[in-house]
């Protein structure tokens, strides 16, 4: 067999254990997320997602901005909701898009934490700077918001109000992490996050007359969050009592309810 042939042959194997081998590339998998509502103005549309049915809490929000039905990915954007109680206008904490680039599914990502169900519904404002057309506009999406006992907002001695917010878990027998956020209220659309505060957190089981040991207090991971962990040794109700001393010495107490299961 001369060399040319011996060559022929192996090229043609090599051929066939690569073709044998190749295989298609997998697509990344599809976001699945639960769009909320949408409005429209100008032909502007401004369509809210969300990872489950908003409600009163912190809620996790994927914004998609189309112009005459083209999605954009280059927007500046500001969310500010609104809740309009007739006599006077509110809006809660906002976590704004840190991007003016989408996602590549075209979402810009923010959070909300809304303070109360709806009424009427709120009306999430979103007003985006589209730097292609150099245009800026401000749309206005209703939003319901349904109940829940995951936020708190008291006032201090001093009369300034504070937003506690307690994010939602599936509390279980053990030790669980918890997660608090807080907010001083500036006035009813200015919410400021209180990041240097100390917390004291207590979960007791009303029912059973007892608590439980090795929890960990809540400190500042900065941006209004705070983390610690709770033990809770015992499925049921359970109560977490919360007091918070501010900087400048005021401390304003409260209590969330929750179910291990």
């Amino acid at each position: 067999m001369t060399i040319l042939k011996l060559l022929i042959i192996s090229l043609t194997a090599i051929t066939l254990v690569s073709c044998s081998t190749t295989t298609e590339p997998v697509p990344p998998p599809t976001v699945e997320r639960l769009l909320i509502n949408s409005s429209s103005d100008l032909g502007y549309t401004m369509e809210i997602y969300a990872d489950a049915a908003v409600d009163v809490g912190y809620n996790p929000l994927y914004v998609r901005v189309k112009h005459d039905g083209k999605t954009l990915n280059d927007v500046h954007m500001v969310v500010v909701p609104d809740m309009d109680m007739g006599m006077m206008h509110h809006s809660c904490p906002v976590e704004q898009p840190e991007s003016a680039v989408s996602d590549k599914d075209g979402f810009y990502h923010c959070a909300v934490i809304f303070t109360m169900p709806s009424t009427t519904a709120w009306k999430v404002g979103i007003t985006i700077h589209d730097h292609e057309a150099d245009t800026t506009i401000t749309v206005h999406v209703p939003i319901s918001v349904a109940t829940s006992g995951n936020v708190k907002t008291i006032k201090d001695a001093s009369n300034v109000k504070y937003v506690l917010t307690l994010l939602n878990s599936p509390w279980k027998v053990g030790m669980n992490d918890v997660t608090v956020s807080a907010y001083r209220t500036v006035d009813g659309f200015d919410y400021t996050p209180v990041d240097n505060a100390s917390m004291k957190l207590e979960p007791t089981m009303p029912s059973m007359g007892h608590g439980s040991m090795g929890n960990i207090d809540p400190v500042s991971t900065g941006n209004s969050w705070y983390t610690g962990k709770v033990n809770l040794t015992m499925t049921g109700d359970w109560q977490y009592a919360l007091t918070m001393t501010t900087a400048d010495s005021q401390t304003i107490s409260t209590a969330f309810q929750v179910v291990a299961k």
